[in-house]
């Protein structure tokens, strides 16, 4: 259960997401305003959005424990990413940059006809309904157990906060919030660390120690078998096909590019939307990798049965002192709300 001083850290994040969208909110003038904007929004904050857009809850609580279980080998995901990134802004960007759009689909009726855009653009919108779901219900889960609280109530506090920002102020209060959840997320995994390395006699390095002797600090496994999800093919060339649907498609992403000033700041928020990404799932993998050397040095502590997603969880409520737990759960808080928001703004779009 959390101490006071951490439910305290959690409303203060609430109230400050809402704030940042009722201040949105008092400048919105038109439908590109709301949607898009004005078409001026600043490309460092418009790449963090990229990038929370993307880094979902799950994000945050998988990537842990599959670093725990695999150690480093998702890192050879951001491969895929890469090559998928030099296509999209080589080619994606000045195409849909080049029209006075909205959306992607406008795009799909423009190069063929309208009823191209209408079945692409529902595909869009059944996948976004359905991804939220899961986007939501895990990290709810995550909190209710942290918390103490009703599943039913966080599921409803994280839509309502989410949903109240995103009507109020439109894209610029979703690209906005986006980036301030990226620096929690990334203060939160911060934090994790110094309190394992705080836990352990050796500090980090004994940690880290323990999990190369155990095989976790390999980024690339030569010898999986191509139906593996850890081997590099599939992490390449899969994994890039997939990255390239999200990054030059994905109307949640190409909203973000048609909000940009000019094609060039547009590209630079896709590389920076890339490079945000390394860095914070270098980040998540690296907090797994010392989590299993904690709890190889700490053995006994972490009961078997705990889920591979449950482990940052269990050390945040275990381990970490009032407070700092409570940056934490903002951190899934964060994470969770970085890509709901975008799923609201962009069906609504």
């Amino acid at each position: 259960m959390l101490h006071p001083a951490d439910f305290v850290v959690l409303i203060g994040y609430a109230v400050v997401v809402v704030g940042l969208g009722w201040i949105a909110h008092r400048r919105q003038h038109s439908t590109a305003d709301y949607f898009l904007g004005g078409r001026r929004l600043p490309w460092i904050v418009v790449g963090a959005s990229i990038l929370a857009t993307a880094f979902s809850a799950s994000s945050l609580l998988g990537g842990p424990g599959e670093a725990f279980h695999h150690g480093l080998l998702w890192l050879q995901l951001q491969i895929g990413d890469l090559i998928a990134v030099a296509i999209v802004v080589r080619f994606f960007v000045p195409a849909l940059r080049g029209r006075e759009l909205t959306t992607a689909y406008e795009f799909l009726e423009q190069r063929f006809d309208v009823r191209v855009r209408w079945f692409s653009s529902a595909l869009f919108q059944f996948q976004v309904l359905f991804r939220a779901g899961i986007l939501v219900y895990g990290p709810a889960l995550a909190l209710a157990t942290l918390t103490g609280t009703d599943l039913w109530a966080t599921i409803v506090v994280v839509g309502v906060l989410a949903g109240a920002y995103t009507v109020l102020g439109g894209l610029t209060a979703v690209v906005w919030t986006d980036a301030l959840q990226v620096l929690v997320v990334l203060a939160g995994l911060g934090a994790c660390l110094v309190a394992v390395g705080q836990g352990l006699d050796g500090g980090l390095s004994e940690a880290f120690r323990v999990a190369r002797d155990a095989g976790r600090m390999d980024v690339i496994d030569t010898e999986a078998p191509l139906n593996s999800p850890r081997s590099w093919p599939g992490a390449i060339l899969g994994y890039g096909i997939l990255a390239l649907a999200v990054f030059g498609t994905n109307q949640q992403t190409v909203q973000r590019y048609l909000s940009c000033r000019s094609v060039a700041e547009a590209q630079r928020a896709a590389w920076l939307g890339w490079a945000l990404g390394f860095v914070i799932t270098s980040l998540t993998l690296v907090v797994g990798v010392a989590l299993y050397g904690y709890y190889a040095v700490h053995a006994g502590t972490l009961p078997n049965d705990v889920a591979a997603d449950a482990i940052l969880p269990f050390f945040v409520a275990s381990e970490l002192p009032p407070g700092v737990a409570g940056l934490l759960v903002a951190a899934i808080l964060a994470a969770a709300m970085s890509s709901l928001d975008s799923a609201l703004s962009s069906l609504a779009t």
